[in-house]
C-alpha cells in the first residue's frame, strides 16, 4: 500500500491542495504535481502508514523543518501493485520513504480510498 497525504480541504473540498500533488475528488484522480520536486513531475506517495506521527510523516514527505501538520490530515490509500510505474526515491532522498508515479493516478484503477487520519 502507498499513501498520498494531503490537507483535508485539498481532498474533501476538491480545491487545489497545498501538498505534493493536487487531489480532485470529483475527477477521481490525483493529478501530477508540476511544481519543482526532487524526483520530477508526478504524484508523490509514501509507504509510511497513517498511524505514523504527524512529525514523522512531515519529515519524511516534506523534509526536515516542515511543521504544518495540516499537510497530513487526510490521505488517499492506493494499491501499490496497481500503479504502472513507480520510482523509488529512497536513495536520492537520503533514505526518506518517498515514491513518485509519473503522470496522474486514476483512483478507481488504483483501488483509491480517501480517509481522514485519526490523530
Amino acid at each position: 500500500m502507498f499513501f498520498f497525504f494531503q490537507a483535508e480541504d485539498g481532498i474533501r473540498d476538491a480545491q487545489e491542495s497545498r501538498g505534493l500533488g493536487d487531489v480532485y475528488k470529483r475527477q477521481g484522480r490525483i493529478n501530477a504535481s508540476t511544481r519543482p520536486c526532487a524526483l520530477g513531475e508526478g504524484v508523490y506517495f509514501s509507504a509510511k502508514p497513517p498511524r505514523s506521527s504527524s512529525s514523522n510523516l512531515l519529515k519524511n514527505n516534506y523534509g526536515p523543518g516542515s511543521h504544518n501538520s495540516s499537510r497530513v490530515e487526510s490521505y488517499v490509500r492506493v494499491d501499490a501493485d496497481s500503479l504502472p510505474t513507480v520510482v523509488n526515491g529512497r536513495e536520492q532522498l537520503n533514505g526518506r520513504d518517498v515514491f513518485v508515479v509519473p503522470g496522474s493516478v486514476v483512483l478507481s484503477s488504483a483501488g483509491g480510498v480517501v480517509r481522514d487520519r485519526q490523530i
